[in-house]
């Protein structure tokens, strides 16, 4: 029995791929009682898959999602536990390394904040006002001379 894990090496932080883990019978004889574990519980992978038999010369593959959410290096464990015609058991394990590149940092930017203009008041209501008080007090003072 062979497995192996087709994974990439490198991924960048956010992206999610999709991956696959091959279990093939290279040997002579049947593989009864399969079971296949791939596990990662730092990047929340736990794939399992049950065969009751592999024939010799096949193959069969699990698929699952990497979501590579936090920066790092992770390992991900391969488990493959069978059993021969003679009630022998065997257990076959693989392990990889995956990186997860960091997003890179965004420089600051200092965006100017646009300048409030000053409030503009009415032109010309004092001059108005004092036009009135003017006036009033002219026709006042006209009238207390009559």
């Amino acid at each position: 029995m062979s497995l192996a894990l087709i994974i990439p090496s490198t991924l960048k932080q956010g992206e999610v791929r999709n991956v696959k883990v091959t279990v093939e019978n290279i040997g002579n004889a049947d593989a009864k009682n399969v079971k296949v574990d791939v596990t990662s519980p730092s990047l929340g992978i736990n794939a399992q898959k049950s065969y009751d038999n592999v024939p010799s010369e096949e193959a069969r593959t699990i698929a699952f999602e990497i979501d590579a959410k936090e920066a790092g290096k992770f390992k991900i464990s391969g488990i493959v536990e069978y059993w021969d015609d003679e009630g022998n058991k065997y257990i076959e394990t693989v392990e990889k390394t995956i990186t997860i590149e960091p997003l890179p940092v965004l420089e600051e930017t200092h965006e100017k904040q646009p300048v409030k203009e000053p409030e503009k008041s009415v032109p010309g209501f004092e001059i108005i006002l004092a036009l009135l008080v003017f006036l009033l007090t002219s026709l006042v003072l006209k009238k207390n001379k009559r």
